[in-house]
């Protein structure tokens, strides 16, 4: 979908940051759909002191929480495909492939970037799916602090996930 969507968009007229984000938002409700039931176990195990909730009752609460998971999934995604978009085309002279170096440089960026970025909309998520709230209910502005209380881990995991990317998106340019 990443590379096959952008192409389909241009067909529509759209720009490259409208491609992007037109493929970042589909590929979202995509993957919100296939992904929620496993997102809302994921959360209510990882929170819950102790939960007796059997892993049925969980996934039969179905799409509870369902926005919330898909606005997480597509600020991450969008931000992601035009923020590596963009660092790949600045670092890139001309037509050149990026270096090791530069790659590795843009998918460090790109991480620390969606990471931030995203991580509001990830307690958001957790929240909502922990208890099934309305999560701006639970901060005040004493509280910020609490979103970005993940964020080196979560910026940990998306350094391997962009570097990894990085790398396979220039390759697959090459070939088209």
């Amino acid at each position: 979908m990443i590379i096959e969507l952008p192409k389909l968009f241009k067909c529509y007229g759209l720009n490259d940051r409208e491609q992007q984000i037109a493929t970042g938002i589909s590929i979202s409700t995509v993957d919100s759909i296939g992904t929620i039931h496993l997102e809302k176990v994921r959360v209510v195990y990882a929170t819950a002191k102790k939960t007796s909730l059997p892993l049925i009752d969980i996934i039969k609460e179905g799409w509870k929480g369902f926005s919330t998971y898909w606005i997480k999934r597509s600020v991450n995604m969008v931000t992601f495909l035009t923020v590596q978009e963009y660092l790949r085309n600045k670092n890139r002279e001309g037509d050149k492939e990026l270096k090791a170096y530069e790659m590795l440089k843009v998918g460090v960026e790109v991480a620390f970037i969606v990471s931030f970025v995203g991580a509001p909309f990830d307690f958001a998520n957790t929240l909502k799916q922990a208890k099934n709230l309305n999560p701006l209910h639970h901060l005040n502005r004493k509280d910020i602090v609490k979103l970005y209380k993940g964020w080196p881990m979560n910026t940990l995991s998306l350094i391997i996930q962009n570097i990894a990317s990085i790398f396979l998106f220039e390759k697959l340019r090459q070939n088209n």
